[in-house]
């Protein structure tokens, strides 16, 4: 679902209501999705099958955190603009 959002942000870029409409859709999604799989893999005991997981095991280590820390990144570059646009709208883009 995130992916399918985020592909429909690209195309709508040249309408910007439903640009944000989708990119914000992406971002909550993505971040829900990533807490719940945190839980879930907390509930699972994942820690406990590192060694079962091999290589796969980098990718919930590492690649995982770095797609949260991108949806916050954005959240936080989105609420950036928009704050700066309202506080001077002679340099809004």
């Amino acid at each position: 679902m995130t992916g399918v959002l985020a592909m429909l942000a690209l195309v709508t870029g040249r309408r910007r209501a439903l640009f944000w409409l989708f990119v914000i859709a992406f971002n909550i999604i993505g971040i829900t999705d990533f807490i719940v799989d945190y839980i879930h893999g907390v509930q699972v005991g994942l820690p406990n099958f590192a060694g079962q997981l091999g290589f796969g095991y980098a990718i919930v280590i590492l690649y995982v955190p770095a797609l949260m820390l991108t949806h916050l990144v954005a959240f936080y570059l989105m609420t950036r603009s928009q704050t700066r646009s309202a506080l001077h709208p002679a340099t809004a883009h």
